[in-house]
């Protein structure tokens, strides 16, 4: 094994869905979208057309740059589902391991917002007894959530049980 955050059999990580980038979007762009067109808007109104191309470059920067980090943040979710636990790696510039042994697993909640809904993705976050071991994985298609539960659910129970 070179990193700590490859599996140790070298499995290969299971991809979240692309759909994590519109959320992203959909999520962060008014923030930047809005301030940006209200100062050009109001840079146009003061007759002001050099700071109105300014806040224009501005507001194509933010946004090409609010692309590249959700890109990849998006590129580094990932989970492996092994025989004794369940590892959940994400994070570009400070990465997160996290590895949930199936017999610690008392609690597995499935969440989608409206806009989450709306793209057909779930977030499922697996409780453990320990308060700082939560772990979760956004971006799940709601067809692979509701199998990757049943699966948790199973093993979580097969564990418990020492079969």
């Amino acid at each position: 094994m070179t990193s700590p955050f490859e599996t140790p059999d070298n499995q290969p990580w299971i991809s979240v869905s692309s759909k994590l980038i519109a959320l992203r979007i959909l999520r962060i762009y008014p923030l930047i979208i809005i301030p940006c067109v209200v100062a050009i808007i109001i840079s146009i109104a003061v007759k002001n057309t050099v700071l109105g191309v300014i806040f224009f470059l501005l507001l194509i920067l933010c946004c090409s740059l609010g692309y590249y980090f959700i890109y990849f943040n998006y590129k580094s979710w990932g989970y492996v589902e092994r025989a004794d636990d369940l590892w959940i790696k994400h994070g570009r510039f400070f990465r997160k391991l996290s590895v949930v042994p199936y017999g610690r697993m008392q609690l597995i909640d499935i969440t989608a917002g409206p806009i989450e809904r709306y793209l057909k993705i779930n977030k499922i976050k697996m409780h453990t007894a320990a308060a700082t071991t939560d772990a979760e994985i956004v971006a799940i298609d709601s067809t692979i959530a509701a199998t990757l539960k049943d699966s948790l659910s199973s093993k979580t129970k097969a564990h418990l049980q020492g079969i």
